[in-house]
């Protein structure tokens, strides 16, 4: 934002839009009318110049001719500036709506990466004998959870799961490891398909800068052609 003094009363403003002139909607309605009135007064007085001095030469109607056009393009280019504000006030409010859009997707991002997805992974890094004993063996969970102080004579040994005839409880921990890699697939896909939406709002969002940069572009170059030829008309 920057500090801005308004024509219309005075009042010193900070600006929330590069192209703002005024304070308030009040102010800027009030500035345009008088504007225009202002427009319509110095013809009006030049017509009744003409008039009042008879002067019908070809010179001086092809003096009202180019006043009266640049009258017609101040107000040509005034519509311009209206439709680029209006453009430029669309796109900052769906920009507005991609940064909460861009956030909660952040969030998502985040709590996949550093909650379902971390504690997948370090479970799936897990020891045979840790991982089996803290999620399979059901009878140490169960002794443990009714607070059995002999609940750890139940766990299982290395020496258990080492033991080449011991089939079952080894295809158990594979089996449980591979659900376990399964559900990381899923789950990185599912980041990937948020990571893409996230990755697009940013593309947009870049886009959008640009086309705002461009607007603005064409807002200075009608303002300073209005400027122009009113200092044309007035003079």
């Amino acid at each position: 934002m920057n500090t801005k003094v308004c024509p219309e009363c005075g009042t010193t403003f900070e600006a929330k839009r590069s192209d703002a002139i005024c304070c308030s909607d009040k102010c800027r309605s009030a500035f345009n009318y008088k504007r225009k009135e202002r427009k319509k007064e110095i013809l009006q007085t030049y017509s009744n110049s003409e008039l009042n001095n008879n002067c019908k030469t070809g010179v001086e109607l092809s003096g009202k001719l180019e006043l009266n056009s640049l009258a017609g393009r101040i107000d040509i280019f005034e519509k311009h500036i209206l439709r680029i504000s209006d453009e430029i006030k669309s796109i900052e409010n769906k920009s507005d709506l991609h940064i909460q859009q861009k956030k909660a997707l952040k969030e998502q991002i985040v709590e996949l990466e550093m909650g379902d997805k971390l504690k997948l992974k370090q479970r799936s890094e897990m020891s045979d004998y840790a991982l089996y004993n803290n999620y399979l063996n059901k009878a140490y969970q169960a002794a443990k959870q009714k607070g059995d102080q002999f609940a750890k004579t139940r766990l299982i040994t290395e020496s258990d799961i080492q033991n080449k005839f011991n089939h079952e409880l080894k295809l158990e921990i594979q089996n449980y490891r591979n659900s376990l890699n399964t559900k990381l697939e899923k789950l990185n896909l599912e980041l990937k398909f948020v990571q893409d939406q996230f990755d697009d709002l940013m593309n947009i969002q870049e886009q959008n800068n640009t086309r705002i940069s461009e607007l603005h572009n064409e807002l200075r170059f009608y303002e300073a052609r209005i400027l122009k030829y009113e200092s044309l008309l007035s003079g």
